[in-house]
């Protein structure tokens, strides 16, 4: 008996490790732009939420670069990307 609750442990722990990489990867897929591989429900939500995600650390990104005010300060993707653009223009010597 004890074993079998051992096999039925190990699956479903492997299953939820399986389901998070899987979410994971939709984010991932969207943050990168890639293709979605699957029409899956939650892979989608996912998958735009990586989408809304990239593109506010790029408008951060963008703002920046060109030493604009930055206009979201209390969301972090957005001034994740401010950071990263202000030090990139330092780095090209602008």
């Amino acid at each position: 008996m004890r074993f079998l609750f051992g096999i039925l442990l190990c699956s479903l722990l492997a299953y939820g490790c399986s389901e998070k990489d899987h979410l994971a990867s939709a984010y991932d897929d969207g943050w990168s732009a890639e293709a979605p591989k699957s029409k899956d429900k939650k892979y989608t939500e996912d998958y735009s939420m990586g989408q809304e995600d990239a593109a506010t650390y790029d408008e951060g990104f963008d703002q920046g670069f060109e030493k604009r005010v930055p206009q979201y300060k209390k969301d972090s993707m957005y001034m994740m990307g401010y950071e990263d653009g202000k030090e990139a223009r330092k780095r090209r010597g602008y």
